[in-house]
């Protein structure tokens, strides 16, 4: 490969950090420093369909340059070193923020939900079926019924 292909193949993928996130709009974009200094503002990031997130400071990501043109860069989604949850086994998965908030499947075995302050479960109506245990007190704002027996 001569010097100016790569040169070329080069400038379609490049590494950057991200210095700001716009998350306003249909789609989210970033700023994003390259090399040199060179900045990107305006780069539309690609995100999982169902899945969203902001980055925090000092994340880093890829840029690919759509049809070989830098000045038309899309931001595949970042990465956090700081902040990476690690340690997992094969077939594990874990959903995470910065604050230390966390849903994390353990291949199979269990669903270990950890929270900094509460979990809040919205539904119009909701179904437990197995065991359940509970360590520490039940506050209750309506009626506990316990086959037909009512605490009312």
């Amino acid at each position: 490969m001569d010097r100016d292909t790569a040169a070329s193949v080069r400038s379609q993928v490049l590494r950057g950090a991200i210095q700001s996130v716009g998350d306003g709009g249909e789609a989210q974009t970033v700023t994003v420093q390259t090399h040199d200094g060179v900045v990107r503002a305006d780069v539309e990031v690609m995100q999982l369909f169902g899945f969203a997130s902001v980055p925090p400071a000092g994340a880093v990501t890829v840029l690919l340059a759509a049809g070989g043109d830098p000045g038309d860069a899309l931001a595949l989604p970042a990465s956090h070193p700081g902040h990476r949850f690690g340690g997992l086994a094969a077939g594990e998965a874990v959903l995470y923020d910065a604050a230390g908030n966390r849903v994390l499947l353990r291949d199979g075995v269990i669903i270990e939900i950890v929270a900094a302050t509460q979990v809040l479960v919205k539904a119009p109506s909701m179904r437990l079926e197995g065991d359940f245990h509970v360590t520490g007190n039940v506050t209750v704002e309506g009626d506990v019924t316990a086959g037909t027996v009512s605490l009312r």
